[in-house]
């Protein structure tokens, strides 16, 4: 019967498949005649498009009536075409002639226009540059009111292109006519290359509206629907293709074959189930078939084989029982044929099974009970009946429960602590007596000690023996320990200070505690067995470390510390957290601990602390605006006045008082300067911007220096200075000069300030290779608590004595000493009795060739002359400034230099074309155009371009020199300008050198008189009395200087061109009357 079934199932299923091949075949060769239908029809309006070009290539003028007779007929022979146009062009300018006949409500209509553009298929002008031949258009249209395509076929005559003519063919009423839908009624496509839809009967497209079969990907859950129709266009066969589509669960047929003409594809699909209807009915028939044969066959077979299986039947049946479900089978059988011999010894062969299973039982049971009493931890095995009593329990239920082993032979229930466990027990032994036998399962059970144990019970079906009733046997686990320390893990993780989440490798929620429900504002039962991702926001996910597959990562990868990210509460709430992971390996597998911190305050705070630093910043750098400012305003005054008594300080034959009262002037200024140096200092120092400068230096003149500079100041007091040198002392050490001499200065001068009697010391020494400064005073003192507060900016103890000052000398002090290697400055004070200020410095030692060198350089600098040979280099001065302008080219001159001023910038790039300077010296802020535009004008004047430049400006900072520099100047001086400096950046600009100016010889008037003649007196009194007037005394030099060219050589010349660069007017002036009295003289002895 088996092989019958066998037989007729392979008869069914090779006719099933036969039958559906044959319906898939069929399918594709209709579409394909279908397919070859349309594309002969498209090709027979081709045919009759090229014809109609043809035709109308050979006219040379076209009559309108003629034309609309001719479409019109044309529309009358090809039913299925909607329109025919021609295009005619009129002239070389584009201007159309349009001609057109369609159809309208089963009516053909003809027009004429001369705007191409009233055509519906106004897309004609874009395709039309694609050659000489015919091609079809893109379709155009929608998906409800279908599709039109043309087909367009230039028309030329000659090389000249005449016009085109073009056919409208709607492909729905074309596939309609041409297609026969009667198997089970498929839905047809037609494509193009693109995979956008042509026609189409389809439900699924004109239910959504669908341009592209693309666009139903996502309706039907599949990607391959036709995505290589180009390729198969080409190919230019049909296809059949089966294609699961998972939205719908079913399998669809999908068939294709070319348009060749028109380079479509027409396709159709229908459902699995469908295509194969009448497959499935035969397929029923022959299965009815098959199961009255096989009922008719069995019934047969059980008539003849009853009589002699069924003694048989009954001892398999008994056979079973005993076998399969335990039962002791009752046999009887009252033959004494063979069947009744093999009864008789299967009766005997169950007797003696029983007794050896009952052996066996026993001695399994008490082998089991030992094992278990040899087991780590607390193990009882124990076995039940079907009426839940204790038949066996093993001696290891004493340790567990602490009963004996007798004492616990009883009902299993009877054990349990409540009423809730009584039932929870009854329901699991109900499933065990239907025969299921579930998983592990956990019991409160009393101790004998009046205690409550956890018990974890396996049990499963022990089968029984010798009739008894089916036992169980189990194993009791004591897990109250470890329950313990499970609540205990519990009660640690809800005491934890941060929200606690512990999750799988997998990203699922296992455990976490209150905190973590308070955060995300889920109960715990919500948050286990959460997906961790969605308490983290999309735009975070990609970034976060533990949202991957993390069963192959790295231990590494697994440990965040205070890593950063944002969480989303049950709200939808967006807030920052800082996340610390560790793994967790347990016997269940790999967890990953994760502590959750909320540092949304903490994030409101930084932001706080952020905007507040931005707002010290600003301050800040408003603040170094303020002083850079402050300081060009103070500089630039006080160049005038340092400047002009430079100037006059260089005449060497000035009175001694008058010479001290320049000096004095000098002086002041350069105090004022020291003042305006501190508040930068501070600010440089604040900053950490300020640099140590280390020269070969005399520590003794230097001591000496400062003795010099205050001494006067004391004296005024009627305070003694005395300076101590404890000796040896290095005679070269290398030190910063200015910084030492700054921090000597503020120190004895603030000893002066407050000591209104006494004396003031000034000590050096040598101790353990640094050089130890004392200033000692026996002045007012300072009280104990105001030590450190001397120290302080724009701090003065002694506020009620009118000192003067910043209040910054001695805050600088401390921190230039730092600068240049010292602690710092110590203080100790006796109020009323005077202060002792102590520091120390590296010692240093240099090379004294060095100081020989140095003193070269900067000896007599202010009395620097330009050598004969050089004399008369000219210099064009640049400055807003009237007082500075001129103080700075009575410098220059008085050194021997031909100048010219300047007020602005555009005043500066006139004077550089028109003459030929050697230098300019530029001021920087100047209105009309300033100094850095000045400078990068001239170096774009040609032949120019080389011309030295010298900033000089206010801004002293060390970024501003480095600007200027960059912006095209040679150099830098700032402002107040010193002479030295001046003439030291000249001689390097221009690589010339200067000398020393000697003590002015004494000139004999009357004797240099006497050399005179009368003409060269009386040019000399007109240049005097014009200069003198016009108050120009550089055209006064100039002139001189031509005049003692032409004379060769005159002393009184010299005379009168010393005069003029020490600007002696007063001299000039008495000079041109004694010349004008000489020349009278003259003229009358004469």
């Amino acid at each position: 019967m088996l092989l019958y079934n066998l037989i007729f199932g392979v008869h069914l299923y090779l006719s099933i498949k036969q039958a559906t091949d044959a319906v898939a075949k069929r399918l594709t060769e209709q579409v394909w005649h279908y397919a070859n239908e349309v594309d002969a029809y498209a090709n027979n309006i081709v045919r009759m498009a090229h014809s109609s070009s043809g035709l109308l290539s050979r006219k040379k003028f076209i009559d309108r009536l003629d034309v609309e007779n001719y479409l019109e007929n044309l529309l009358q022979e090809y039913k299925l075409t909607r329109g025919v146009s021609l295009l005619w062009l009129k002239s070389n300018y584009r201007r159309w002639k349009v001609y057109h006949a369609y159809r309208s409500d089963n009516n053909i209509h003809v027009e004429s226009n001369s705007n191409a553009w009233l055509l519906p298929q106004h897309i004609w002008w874009l395709q039309s540059q694609k050659g000489r031949h015919g091609y079809w258009t893109e379709p155009r249209g929608n998906i409800q009111t279908g599709w039109l395509v043309s087909y367009m076929v230039p028309i030329y005559s000659g090389n000249m292109l005449q016009g085109y003519f073009m056919v409208d063919v709607d492909l729905a009423d074309l596939r309609h006519q041409v297609v026969d839908t009667d198997i089970a009624q498929p839905k047809f496509s037609i494509l193009n290359g693109f995979g956008n839809y042509v026609q189409t009967d389809s439900d699924t497209a004109l239910k959504y509206q669908l341009q592209s079969i693309y666009q139903s990907q996502d309706l039907y859950g599949t990607s391959r629907l036709w995505n290589d129709i180009r390729k198969l266009v080409e190919v230019g066969k049909p296809i059949f293709r089966k294609v699961w589509v998972p939205m719908q669960q079913q399998e669809y047929w999908l068939v294709g074959a070319p348009i060749s003409s028109g380079n479509w594809w027409m396709t159709t699909h229908i459902r699995r189930e469908v295509a194969l209807t009448s497959v499935r009915e035969q397929a029923q028939v022959e299965a009815l078939v098959m199961l009255l044969s096989l009922v008719l066959i069995f019934s047969c077979a059980c008539l003849v084989s009853d009589r002699i299986s069924r003694p048989v039947s009954r001892l398999k049946q008994s056979m079973d029982d005993f076998t399969y479900r335990q039962i002791k089978p009752v046999i009887s059988c009252s033959s004494s044929d063979e069947i009744g011999s093999l009864t008789e010894s299967f009766r005997t062969l169950v007797d003696k099974l029983a007794d050896r299973e009952q052996a066996l039982h026993d001695a399994r049971t008490n082998n089991i009970g030992h094992l278990v009493q040899r087991l780590r931890g607390s193990y009882f095995y124990f076995n039940l009946d079907l009426d839940g009593c204790i038949t066996h329990v093993s001696p290891s239920v004493e340790a567990v429960l602490g009963y004996k082993d007798n004492d616990f032979i009883r009902p299993f229930i009877g054990f349990l602590t409540n009423q809730d466990m009584k039932l929870y027990y009854r329901e699991k032994f109900r499933n065990v007596q239907a025969g299921h036998w579930g998983e592990a399962f956990e019991l409160d059970m009393r101790h004998k000690n009046g205690s409550t144990r956890r018990i974890e019970i396996f049990w499963s079906d022990m089968g029984g023996s010798s009739g008894k009733r089916t036992l169980i046997e189990g194993l009791a686990n004591d897990i109250t320990e470890r329950v313990n320390d499970t609540k205990k893990f519990k009660l640690l993780l809800d005491s934890a200070p941060d929200a606690t989440v512990v999750a799988t490798p997998e990203g699922i929620i296992g455990m976490v505690n209150t905190r973590a429900e308070a955060l995300f504002g889920f109960h715990r039962d919500e948050l286990v067995n959460m997906p961790l991702k969605l308490l983290t926001p999309d735009k975070e996910r990609k970034r976060h470390p533990l949202l991957g597959e993390l069963n192959h990562a790295n231990w590494e990868e697994l440990c965040l510390l205070e890593f950063e990210s944002v969480c989303v509460d049950r709200q939808s709430r967006l807030f920052p957290v800082e996340i610390t992971s560790n793994p967790l390996k347990t016997d269940d597998g790999l967890f990953i601990s994760m502590a959750i911190r909320d540092i949304t305050e903490r994030k409101k705070i930084e932001s706080e602390v952020t905007t507040a630093r931005e707002q010290a910043e600003r301050a800040n750098q408003a603040k170094g605006l303020f002083l850079s400012n402050m300081s060009h305003e103070l500089r630039t005054p006080l160049n005038g006045v340092l400047g002009n008594a430079q100037l006059l300080l260089r005449n060497r034959n000035l009175p001694e008082h008058e010479r001290k009262f320049l000096q004095s002037i000098e002086a002041s200024g350069k105090h004022l300067l020291s003042v305006i140096n501190d508040i930068l200092d501070m600010t440089k120092i604040e900053s950490s911007e300020i640099d140590l400068n280390l020269t070969a230096n005399s520590v003794r003149e230097l001591m000496q220096d400062v003795q010099n500079i205050l001494i006067e100041k004391a004296a005024g007091k009627g305070i003694e200075l005395r300076l101590i040198i404890e000796e040896p002392i290095p005679e070269v050490v290398m030190l910063d000069e200015n910084k030492l001499r700054q921090v000597l200065i503020n120190l004895v001068s603030n000893a002066v300030k407050y000591t209104l009697k006494g004396s003031v010391e000034l000590k050096l020494a040598v101790h353990a290779r640094q050089l130890l400064f004392t200033v000692t005073d026996t002045g007012v003192g300072i009280p104990r608590g105001d030590l450190e507060r001397v120290f302080e900016p724009f701090r003065q103890v002694h506020a009620n004595m009118q000192v003067g000052g910043t209040g910054l000398g001695l805050a600088i002090s401390r921190k230039l000493v730092v600068v240049m290697g010292g602690e710092g400055i110590n203080v100790t004070s006796k109020e009323g009795q005077g202060s002792k200020f102590q520091f120390k410095v590296p010692l240093v030692s240099g090379n004294p060739d060095l100081l020989d060198e140095k003193r070269r350089l900067q000896g007599g600098s202010i009395h620097m002359n330009l050598r004969e040979e050089d004399r008369g280099i000219q210099v064009l001065v640049v400055d807003d400034i009237e007082n500075n302008r001129d103080m700075l080219a009575a410098l220059l001159m008085s050194a021997g230099f031909s100048v010219r001023r300047a007020c602005n910038g555009v005043e500066a790039v006139e004077a550089v074309k028109a003459h030929n300077f050697q230098l300019v010296l530029m001021d920087i802020r100047m209105p009309v155009m300033d100094g850095v535009q000045a400078i990068t004008r001239i170096r774009q004047i040609k032949g120019k371009g080389e011309v030295k430049s010298i900033a000089v400006t206010a801004s002293v900072s060390h970024e501003a020199k480095e600007c200027l520099l960059k912006q095209g100047f040679d150099g830098y001086l700032g402002k107040p300008l010193d002479a030295g400096q001046l003439f030291d950046s000249v001689a390097r600009l221009l690589d010339i050198s200067f000398e020393e100016g000697s003590v002015d010889k004494v000139w004999d008037e009357k004797q240099l008189l006497s050399t005179l003649g009368i003409d060269q007196c009386v040019e000399l009194v007109s240049m005097l009395l014009v200069a003198l007037e016009l108050g120009d005394l550089e055209s006064l030099e100039h002139s001189l200087m031509v005049l003692k060219e032409e004379l060769d050589s005159n002393e009184f010349i010299d005379y009168l061109l010393n005069l003029s660069r020490d600007m002696n007017v007063e001299k000039l002036e008495q000079l041109a009357r004694q010349l004008q009295a000489h020349s009278e003289q003259s003229k009358s002895v004469g």
